[in-house]
């Protein structure tokens, strides 16, 4: 091989080593990164979860309500009824 060609053989082998040595020092720094995000992504994962056991209580919580609304406004239908409440003047018992 001659010298020249040896020459840029050499200079693109110094090239490519500085151009990997570049990048693995990027892969470093992301693998760093994402090793600092991992316990936080983890805490938000755990809030998560515990809100949504929060949300479906409260949605059970809600649905018992809302039952109980309906059974009181039905009872409070059948009073008005018995009492003659709750109908429109003019439409009462004649």
């Amino acid at each position: 091989m001659p010298t020249e060609d040896r020459t840029r053989f050499v200079v693109l082998m110094e090239d490519i080593q500085t151009q990997v040595k570049v990048i693995a020092e990027g892969h470093c720094v992301l693998v760093d990164r994402l090793d600092r995000l991992e316990p936080r992504v983890d805490q938000l994962e755990s809030q998560l979860d515990r809100l949504k056991i929060q949300i479906a209580v409260l949605e059970k919580r809600v649905s018992a309500m809302e039952h109980w609304f309906v059974h009181v406004e039905h009872r409070v239908e059948r009073l008005e009824k018995h009492l003659g409440l709750g109908e429109p003047p003019g439409r009462g018992s004649a």
